[in-house]
This record gives C-alpha cells, sequence and structure tokens, in this order.
C-alpha cells in the first residue's frame, strides 16, 4: 500500500506567489499571540504511526430480485513513515506493516492518498482510496441468503471531501491540532460550519466465479454524496504545553445510489435517499516551540436511509505523531521563488 499526505499554506510573496494571486506575509494577521503561535516557516520533520479503519456496508440485488447488504473492512491497517513540513509544502509518507488479520478481511492491495489545506478559516481535506480484492460478507436484508461457494471479492474507489470553516478565527487554531504547524497556547474554541461529499465505486473482482457472480448480480454499484455539516470545536491547554481536545460536526445529506446488475432480466435500480453525516476529530499531545507529541483519531462516517434499513460507510485513523521542529534558512534563489527558503 502506499500512503501519501499533502498539506497546503500560502506561497510567500515571490513571482510565483504573484503568478499564482496567493500570499504568506499576512495568512495569520489577527491571531492573538496569547492563545495561537505559528511555526510554519520553521522545517518540521515527524515520525508517525497509523491506524486506519475503514468500514462499508453497501446494498445490492440478487439474481431472485432480493436486497442483501455486502459488509467489508479493508486492511492492512497499520502503516508507519514519516513527515515534512514547511512553509506551504507538507509531506506525509507511509508503508504499510505485515499485521493484521489474513483471512476474510484480507485486501490484496490498496492506495490511500489523502491532501489538506489550511488557512486560518478553512480546514479543507480530500482523500482517495482505491482497494483491490477485499472480502466481503452478505447479509440478507429480505429474502433467502444467497448460497455462494465463496465470499465475494469487491474493488472499492472512493473519493472523498470535507471543508470546515471557524467562526473564531483570533483565538482559536483548528492547524494547531491537524497539523501541528501551530501552537495553542491557551484554552480555546469555535463553533464550526462545513460540507461533505463523497463518492464512491464499487465493482467484481476478476477472481470471483461466474456462477457466483450471477447469483450475487452485482456488476458494478455507484453512491455520490453530498451533504452540509456543523458543529463545535475546543481545545483545553494546561500549563500551556499540554492539551487536549475535539471537534464534532453532523448534518444531513443526500445520496445518489446507482445499483447496476448482472442479469439482463433486471433493470439498474436509481435511488435518492437521505443520511446523516458525521465528521469527528480527538486529539491530545504535547506542544511547544522545539518538539511536539500527538495522538489524532479521525473519523468520517454516512448512514443512508433506505427504507426499513440502512447502508452506512464509515471511515478514519488512529495517528501518533513526534516531531521536531528546526529554525533552518536555505540561501537558494529557487527556493525562495516556490516559497520554500
Amino acid at each position: 500500500m502506499i500512503t501519501s499526505t499533502l498539506y497546503g499554506q500560502y506561497l510567500k510573496d515571490t513571482q510565483i506567489g504573484e503568478a499564482m494571486g496567493i500570499y504568506d506575509h499576512d495568512k495569520w494577521d489577527g491571531y492573538d499571540s496569547l492563545y495561537v503561535m505559528d511555526y510554519s516557516e520553521e522545517w518540521t520533520l515527524r515520525a508517525i504511526s497509523t491506524y486506519k479503519n475503514n468500514r462499508f456496508g453497501i446494498i445490492s440485488k440478487d439474481i431472485e430480485g432480493d436486497l442483501h447488504r455486502l459488509v467489508f473492512s479493508p486492511v492492512a491497517p497499520y502503516s508507519i513513515g514519516v513527515g515534512l513540513n514547511h512553509n506551504w509544502l507538507g509531506v506525509n509518507l507511509s508503508l504499510t506493516m505485515p499485521l493484521g488479520p489474513q483471512e476474510k478481511n484480507e485486501t490484496f492491495s490498496q492506495i490511500d492518498l489523502i491532501g489538506r489545506y489550511y488557512t486560518k478559516a478553512i480546514g479543507f481535506e480530500g482523500r482517495a482510496q482505491y482497494f483491490q480484492g477485499h472480502y466481503a460478507d452478505v447479509r440478507p436484508i429480505q429474502g433467502a441468503p444467497i448460497n455462494l461457494d465463496n465470499a465475494p471479492k469487491l474493488n472499492t474507489m472512493l473519493v472523498s471531501v470535507n471543508a470546515t470553516y471557524v467562526f473564531n478565527q483570533k483565538t482559536y487554531s483548528y492547524m494547531a491540532n491537524s497539523a501541528q504547524t501551530q501552537w495553542q497556547k491557551k484554552s480555546a474554541g469555535s463553533w464550526l460550519l462545513g460540507g461533505f461529499s463523497t463518492f464512491q465505486h464499487y465493482w467484481n473482482h476478476k477472481d470471483n466465479t461466474l456462477l457466483d457472480k450471477r447469483k450475487l448480480n452485482l456488476d458494478q454499484s455507484q453512491y455520490f454524496t453530498l451533504g452540509l455539516t456543523g458543529g463545535y470545536g475546543y481545545t483545553w491547554v494546561y500549563k500551556s504545553h499540554w492539551f487536549a481536545g475535539f471537534s464534532a460536526m453532523a448534518g444531513v445529506g443526500g445520496n445518489y445510489i446507482n445499483l447496476q446488475t448482472l442479469a439482463k432480466n433486471q433493470n439498474d435500480e436509481v435511488m435518492y435517499k437521505p443520511s446523516i453525516m458525521t465528521v469527528s476529530r480527538l486529539f491530545v499531545g504535547y506542544n511547544n516551540a522545539d518538539f511536539f507529541v500527538v495522538i489524532n483519531a479521525t473519523t468520517e462516517a454516512n448512514y443512508i436511509f433506505i427504507n426499513s434499513y440502512s447502508s452506512n460507510m464509515i471511515q478514519g485513523y488512529v495517528r501518533l505523531s513526534v516531531g521536531k521542529r528546526f529554525a533552518w534558512k536555505a540561501k537558494n534563489k529557487v527556493l525562495h521563488e516556490i516559497g520554500l527558503d
């Protein structure tokens, strides 16, 4: 598996920065320095260890027209890696560890890319995942269970985006507990407003037998979700350095669902259904001007209501980060032009 994270902040006022219309010199103007200190201009190195949690429960129509829920959780969940931050640049690179269950939940290969872009007012996060060949449990919703020789294997592509607007931009730093390029020195909180969108595509893996494919009757399915969320975030700080906090957001969404079957005598089914969407974060750690240690936990969930049952998509991770800041200045024209000196 490949894991990558990209952070974005503002470029400095250079020729490239001017061409892009993005500037750095007043990006944190308005913060109360008694509450928030910014260290994005320093080089930051960190070691990271991550446990990922993904759980999907999608709806499928079998050859008899009965509905079933396919439940699966792609693995392997553990990874270790390193990260770097400086000005607008932030990168995490991780490798999956050979741990976790190796039986029904085994995933043959997976790619997980995460991108973040932060300003003082807005936190933007995007994620793209690809899972190949994970096993799914088939659970009947109506009618008799499907008699399959083997648990079916599925492929999944997922793209998700969420954005958060911070109302209290003077004393509360959303970035301090997310990217650790800032230091929240006093307790503060803020109301939050956000949006949430996901696209998921599921299809048969090539290793499924032809007979099982016909019984399962799943060609491919698409889920597209769009919704609004709102909530609150708060960071408690003890003696300026120790901190713990959360942000919790919930809202409603609309979902377009397209179930495409293999049976020639069945039409594809299109549904428009409501859902409840949540984005939650917990964090605890230690921070000062030179280094930090923090544990972050993040969960995104979408619960789609379909008659008396529901489909659900849950993704998240728990991450340990240990970082060191360096007040090093690069004397290089190229780095200066791209805002990395």
